[in-house]
């Protein structure tokens, strides 16, 4: 393999609050950024972007919208490829998920 790329999976708290969710993801890109400035995606957990406050229906985001554009903030301030977890549209449907996973090296 000639081309690699270091992945790093964020395991965080999930505040009640959407806004201290954000801020400790920041908070994460920061040290990772300083610590293993060779991490070039970064995979975050489900619910790392809700508001546990709210129903469902009330955290719906447009699509592109504020929360995209703060990803893609985060995403170019850092130098990453971000993976926020899942987020609800207008629709009420996810729009961005994720699987989770295994990733095996070759011997």
């Amino acid at each position: 393999m000639d081309k690699l790329i270091t992945i790093a999976s964020v395991q965080m708290f999930i505040h009640k609050e959407k806004k201290k969710n954000l801020e400790e993801i920041e908070n994460h890109l920061i040290y990772l950024n300083k610590v293993f400035p060779q991490v070039s995606m970064v995979v975050l957990p489900e619910l790392s972007v809700s508001d546990l406050l709210l129903e469902a229906k009330e955290q719906a985001e447009e699509v592109p919208g504020d929360l995209t554009k703060l990803f893609s903030g985060l995403a170019k301030k850092y130098r990453l490829w971000l993976i926020p977890g899942s987020m609800l549209n207008v629709q009420g449907m996810m729009f961005i998920t994720h699987l989770l996973c295994f990733l095996l090296k070759e011997t």
